[in-house]
Order: structure tokens, then C-alpha cells, then sequence
């Protein structure tokens, strides 16, 4: 049930290794979740005279997408959700305003391609929790909708910490947000 993790043991300036698994449960034969992985990000926006002064970071982006009720949600944050957080006009200088402001776009965008405008429905109603984790040069972002998580691990692997916290319909906290 589980299919093989991604991971390297490259080093990449600050990040020394990293793994990702996904899990496809025992009630599909095929996995709904994507992942998406990009160490050493280049600037899309170099053709951009405006930004041609700002220092374009060393930056690393892993994504975790858990896909329900199929994948095409999933797979749709894998493949923009990164550039809608890179090309935002406040990337890289206000990394959060960027990560929040992405995900609007992002999902505005992947609500309109699943519109078909002619019969005013939706052709897909699948969905995804999503994880980041964005690295700028010497600081960490994380951004968790949904009930994933992400881990940090040192002392050569012996010893690790939760860097989120899941995001559960029956846990308390989430349950006060809802009031």
C-alpha cells in the first residue's frame, strides 16, 4: 500500500537530505495524493526589469497535496500552486503575505478550470489538503490546510520534532474556529 518515498541524500546548502511518503489507504488501488519538490527554485520573474535589483534567495519548496475524491485537485496544486506563491509581486521580500495570497490564486484558478461555463457546473468535485514547507535562504515557512505533517529530523536521524500540527474536524482548536 505504500508506494516508494521520494527522497535524496544530496545536499542542498542548508537542507542535508529529504524524504516524502504518501499512503493510498486500503480502498483504492491507485493514490490520490501528489508531491511536488523544488530545491534551489530559479526566479521566474527574471525577464521582469522591476525586479532586476532584488536578489533572487536560495529557496526550496517541498509540497504534500492529499488528494480526496480523486486527484485532479491534487495534481492541479502540484503543478501551479508554487509558481501562483513565486510570481506574486510581494515574493520573495513578504514570504507569508505570498504563501496566503497564493493559495487564494491558486484555488480561484483551479475552481475556474473545473467550471464549464456553458452548463454553469462543475466537471470535478475532488479536493486536497496541502503542505509546504518553503526554505529562503536561512528561514522556514510552513503552511498546513488539512491533516498532514511535517517533521524535522537531526542527530542523524535520532531525533525529530513536529513542525505542524494537524488540522482535524474533531479537534478542539479547529472546532472554536468554526463557531
Amino acid at each position: 500500500m505504500y508506494q516508494d518515498a521520494k527522497h535524496s541524500s544530496n545536499s542542498f546548502d542548508l537542507i542535508i537530505s529529504y524524504g516524502v511518503n504518501t499512503y493510498r489507504g486500503i480502498f483504492r488501488n491507485y493514490n490520490e495524493d501528489r508531491v511536488a519538490i523544488i530545491v534551489n527554485a530559479k526566479n521566474p520573474k527574471k525577464n521582469n526589469i522591476l525586479n532586476e535589483n532584488i536578489r533572487w534567495p536560495n529557496i526550496s519548496y517541498f509540497g504534500i497535496f492529499d488528494g480526496h475524491a480523486g486527484n485532479k485537485c491534487s495534481e492541479y496544486l502540484k503543478n501551479n500552486l508554487h509558481n501562483c506563491i513565486f510570481n506574486c509581486n510581494s515574493f520573495p521580500n513578504s514570504p507569508i503575505k505570498s504563501i496566503e495570497k497564493g493559495f487564494k490564486i491558486c484555488e480561484n484558478n483551479y475552481i475556474k478550470s473545473i467550471h464549464n461555463k456553458t452548463h454553469n457546473e462543475y466537471y470535478d468535485y475532488s479536493g486536497s489538503c496541502a503542505i509546504i514547507i518553503l526554505i529562503i535562504d536561512e528561514m522556514c515557512y510552513i503552511a498546513n490546510l488539512g491533516d498532514s505533517r511535517a517533521l524535522y529530523s537531526y542527530d542523524t536521524g535520532s531525533k525529530f520534532f513536529q513542525l505542524s500540527r494537524d488540522h482535524k474536524p474533531n479537534d478542539p482548536k479547529e472546532k472554536k474556529k468554526n463557531i
